[in-house]
């Protein structure tokens, strides 16, 4: 029988055991890295070499007579705003599609496993990470309860979640669908067999997946606020709807750099950038440079009278010597696809002033994502093939293609072969693009 240096029935004195880590690596107290393996290691540690628990997949709390879960999570310095941020979302627990079909709100199995959290957080350092875990450094631990605000934000996310599996749609969950919770895949990765199973109403195999905190809502533990944050936006965008660019300029009282490519993404931020609503969610719209996998991504549309698009929408190049070592569900174009984007539409109207028109909350459809990763695949066996001059084009596909995204013509990057090709990117279909924003209007009405 193990003897545990805490008593296992008291969250006082669970908790009061946890804050002894505080400000202490695992090398303090003498637990090494030596008897522990695989993926998460740290966490390994923590849980087994610190807490005495067995660790593995179960649908029990980690302290059962305490009804207490645990998670190790790390947190991260933001490089532009040199606040701590959530490493990473938070993975909870599997989703049952079988049970959550048959549960309610109330009661059911994730609030149930994670009611009450024992946060062990650690300042995350890359390095000591790979390298030495136990070196690592511990925050203060806490207990978190989710509270009425709390449970109401992650409720709407949880019964979006359940709708997909009533409808035999459970193979088209995305975490593009939900805004605090999310349905993270879970898997071996590579297209294992072993990372789909069944549903109850469909035939459809759906890939593995479990519930997870996003950032955004690991980011908002210590924060209140009042309404879901698109609302926020919304009432943050509408004082500046029907204006000019040079109006809005005037009301910023900032320069019109209207010959600069970015300067409507600049524009932009400076619209969010709003003191009414210091949220931290829009920091991370405001963020150029915003990597997290959860971040809201904006983008500036610019349509003519008639709401045709010009443009098609890009993404980042891509490098041709790291998409053949991807796979889709890891690669960086999923990656980004997978998120909400805050669409932000200007009229060009007949004298070619810009006119801001509305701005739409978006994440790519479940069949769209499908064509977009038939479009990524074709790109990555092509580029095998020493194919570079065969991307996919527009014409192929209603939803994305591949085209030059240089800064000219001798912008190059290395490809398999040995030879250089011009910079490639992935980009959405201006037509596509323009049908997704009137099914919203439509939607709106």
């Amino acid at each position: 029988m193990n003897h545990f240096p805490y008593d296992k029935k008291s969250k006082k004195s669970i908790l009061s055991y946890a804050k002894k880590l505080t400000d202490k690596s695992l090398s303090d107290l003498g637990i090494n890295q030596d008897k522990f393996e695989g993926k998460g290691k740290l966490g390994l540690m923590v849980e087994k070499g610190y807490f005495c628990l067995d660790s593995g997949n179960k649908a029990e709390q980690d302290f059962r007579d305490a009804e207490l879960e645990l998670k190790v999570t790390g947190i991260k310095i933001d490089n532009k705003t040199k606040k701590y941020k959530a490493k990473e979302r938070l993975v909870c627990s599997m989703i049952n599609y079988y049970k959550i079909s048959k549960e309610e709100w109330d009661g059911n199995s994730f609030i149930e496993k994670c009611k009450n959290i024992l946060f062990v957080f650690y300042l995350y350092e890359e390095k000591k990470y790979k390298n030495n875990p136990e070196e690592i450094k511990f925050f203060e631990p806490m207990i978190f309860t989710f509270d009425c605000f709390q449970k109401n934000l992650i409720k709407k996310d949880w019964k979006i979640i359940k709708q997909k599996v009533l409808d035999g749609k459970a193979h088209e969950l995305s975490e593009g669908n939900t805004d605090y919770l999310g349905a993270a895949t879970k898997g071996m990765g590579g297209g294992s067999g072993k990372d789909f199973t069944r549903q109850p109403y469909s035939n459809c195999k759906a890939k593995r997946r479990a519930y997870s905190l996003k950032t955004t809502f690991l980011n908002k533990i210590p924060n209140k606020y009042k309404e879901p944050i698109f609302e926020t936006i919304k009432k943050i965008l509408n004082p500046y709807k029907n204006l000019s660019r040079s109006q809005i300029c005037k009301k910023l009282d900032i320069k019109e750099k209207f010959e600069h490519k970015s300067f409507n993404r600049s524009l932009v931020a400076k619209m969010l950038d709003n003191e009414t609503y210091p949220i931290p969610e829009l920091e991370r719209i405001t963020n150029n440079n915003a990597t997290d996998d959860d971040c809201i991504e904006v983008k500036t549309i610019v349509e003519d009278k008639n709401q045709s698009i010009k443009e098609s929408m890009s993404f980042p190049a891509f490098n041709p010597m790291e998409i053949i070592k991807e796979e889709w569900d890891e690669s960086t174009f999923f990656k980004k696809l997978n998120k909400k984007f805050l669409f932000v539409l200007f009229e060009r109207d007949d004298n070619k002033n810009y006119i801001f028109r509305d701005s739409f909350v978006w994440n790519i459809p479940h069949k769209d994502m499908e064509e977009a990763e038939r479009v990524w695949k074709k790109t990555k066996d092509q580029i095998e093939n020493h194919k570079t001059k065969c991307l996919p084009k527009q014409k192929e596909s209603k939803v994305a293609h591949v085209r030059p995204h240089g800064k000219n013509k001798d912008d190059k990057v290395s490809t398999p072969d040995g030879s250089s090709m011009t910079k490639q990117s992935f980009w959405l279909n201006n037509k596509y693009i323009a049908e997704q924003i009137k099914n919203m209007r439509r939607n709106n009405q």
